[in-house]
């Protein structure tokens, strides 16, 4: 029996998490839309959505970052509701708040991969050297660091697919929403992705979303939801 949507709730106070509630929307001049009741993470809270492609798992997971506005309901990171700010507002708390990776990676291909990766904290007015220094990391993490001046073009899928994850990371986000974060990855480096993001959370107290169809990782989860189940 398909729960009520109560049940896909995850129950918390911390005002460093996420809060959903009443979120309609629905494409212009389109059939396709959605409704969600009600979700909420809490700090370092993780929540994988399972569901085939197609489905709507994006769609959801851009109108929780803001990048699609939503015809009712609320967004709430960290206690601000994320559309209640303008437009320079909303894009400058995205650049500093959300670690997005996005399924077909938004990467610009004329850059180099550090270029790549260092851009939300150039564009965002946050860069630095202990931002430098993290990546440094995360791209030793990800098995990209040879790669770090080769322009994105020249790599394969799934090496674009660990540059734009390391890119998501190198800002210490307070909120990580993944799309098929594993989708172009071998089993080997597809847990270790997996892993990677779930810590990530854990250690910084930020809440994960990662939508997938890759019912293998639902073990990492704290919580897993199939999409039909949360949407209406």
């Amino acid at each position: 029996m398909k729960p009520a949507a109560s049940e896909c709730v995850i129950r918390s106070g911390s005002p460093s998490g996420v809060l959903i509630t009443d979120l309609h929307f629905q494409y212009p001049g389109s059939s396709f839309g959605l409704s969600l009741r009600q979700l909420e993470l809490g700090a370092g809270e993780t929540l994988a959505i399972l569901g085939p492609s197609g489905c709507g798992k994006s769609t959801l997971l851009r109108l929780i970052a803001g990048l699609l506005p939503p015809n009712a309901g609320k967004v709430s990171i960290g206690g601000s509701d994320i559309h209640l700010l303008n437009r320079e507002g909303l894009r400058d708390f995205r650049l500093k708040q959300i670690g997005l990776v996005f399924q077909d990676f938004a990467l610009l291909d004329y850059l180099t991969v550090s270029e790549n990766i260092l851009l939300p904290a150039k564009l965002g007015g946050f860069f630095s050297d202990e931002v430098t220094s993290r990546v440094q990391s995360l791209m030793d993490q990800l098995g990209i660091r040879d790669h770090e001046k080769k322009i994105t073009r020249m790599l394969s899928q799934g090496e674009r697919q660990r540059v734009a994850i390391a890119r998501a990371l190198a800002h210490e986000p307070t909120l990580v929403l993944a799309d098929e974060p594993t989708a172009s990855l071998d089993a080997a480096r597809r847990d270790r992705v997996a892993a990677m993001l779930v810590g990530y959370a854990k250690e910084r107290g930020a809440p994960l979303i990662m939508v997938t169809h890759d019912a293998a990782l639902k073990d990492r989860f704290d919580r897993v939801v199939d999409f039909q189940e949360l949407v209406s």
